[in-house]
């Protein structure tokens, strides 16, 4: 049988694509389709926590139970739900998340901010959609909101990459608010045009005091093991955004990110814009000089494989981060994770 066949046309071959889910499969067209997040241009967001002027338009909810994992079941809407949307201009990607949370809970370093209520990003630049991450143009950053400071952490990057990002996170209620701004350099070989189309997804963790309960994810590829042919995509679009000049988004009675510089006083809703950055490089890895980029050494993957074919399906070998982990050391590892983690 033959392999490197793009039968559906999705410029993705064998088990790099989505809809070939075994190496028996005869048809790439019939499985699930890749999920897109449109993001439409607009100038002046400013990063403030307050999403106003992100506009109403294409927003993704994530209020289903379908897109919970984790060992304990979400109890409703309070307990988590989400809703995101995405924005672009020159140079720059935007991302509104909005959580709806009853308890927010994360006292963790960066290191850790996985382990609590936070949010987990993840880019494959170029889609090439490999079984594990690589070393060129795959990334993977957490923010979050911990003992009142935001705070992030970059957890895999290619050398060179920057920490061009930052974000407000407010605490409002049960509601807590992300704004997000992350920078060409941080996500090198990003073509920040019309129509360009960026491997991507994302995930929420929840922490009720208790540790880690699960996440909401609106893709595979993060939370369990580390999947860029999995991920969705973001679709950088050509319509323009208004703001939403209808509804009051700015919040009130907010728990703000203080890192202990600037002042806020004057202006109680607007939440500190710096963070606290770290890394996790393994001793004697060669970053590049740019110590706030990680990139694991024993989670460094090459992708390859052999087999038979399935019209365009073939077999890989690869191994995956952490290993080929059964379903209950999944489950019950999402706590307690050893030596290896599930972020």
């Amino acid at each position: 049988m033959q392999r490197g066949i793009d039968n559906d046309g999705d410029g993705a071959t064998d088990l790099n694509d989505l809809g070939c889910e075994s190496p028996g499969d005869d048809n790439e067209g019939d499985g699930r389709q890749r999920s897109s997040l449109p993001a439409l241009r607009a100038e002046g967001i400013g990063i403030d926590g307050d999403l106003g002027d992100f506009g109403p338009d294409n927003v993704v909810d994530l209020s289903g139970g379908g897109h919970w994992v984790g060992i304990v079941p979400l109890i409703g809407y309070d307990d988590l739900s989400s809703t995101v949307v995405a924005r672009w201009k020159a140079g720059q990607l935007y991302l509104g998340i909005t959580v709806e949370d009853d308890l927010h809970s994360n006292t963790n370093t960066p290191a850790e901010l996985w382990l609590g209520d936070s949010i987990q990003l993840a880019f494959d630049i170029d889609q090439s959609g490999s079984p594990a991450y690589d070393t060129l143009d795959d990334h993977e950053i957490n923010f979050g909101l911990a003992n009142g400071v935001v705070s992030t952490y970059r957890y895999w990057g290619p050398n060179g990459a920057t920490d061009d990002f930052e974000a407000a996170i407010v605490r409002s209620g049960t509601t807590t608010t992300y704004e997000i701004r992350i920078g060409a350099s941080a996500i090198p070989g990003t073509a920040f045009a019309d129509d360009s189309r960026i491997g991507f997804t994302f995930l929420i963790n929840e922490n009720d005091g208790a540790g880690r309960e699960g996440w909401l994810e609106w893709t595979p590829g993060i939370g369990q093991l580390k999947i860029p042919r999995e991920f969705g995509e973001l679709v950088l679009g050509t319509a323009v955004s208004s703001p939403d000049t209808n509804t009051d988004t700015t919040p009130t009675d907010t728990l703000m990110g203080d890192t202990g510089s600037g002042d806020t006083s004057s202006n109680p809703d607007v939440v500190a814009e710096d963070m606290t950055t770290g890394s996790d490089v393994t001793s004697g890895l060669d970053t590049g000089g740019n110590a706030d980029v990680a990139r694991l050494e024993s989670d460094t993957q090459t992708n390859g494989g052999s087999g038979d074919s399935g019209c365009g399906c073939r077999a890989q070998t690869a191994p995956v981060p952490g290993g080929p982990l059964p379903l209950l050391v999944v489950a019950l590892g999402l706590l307690v994770m050893g030596s290896r983690r599930l972020w």
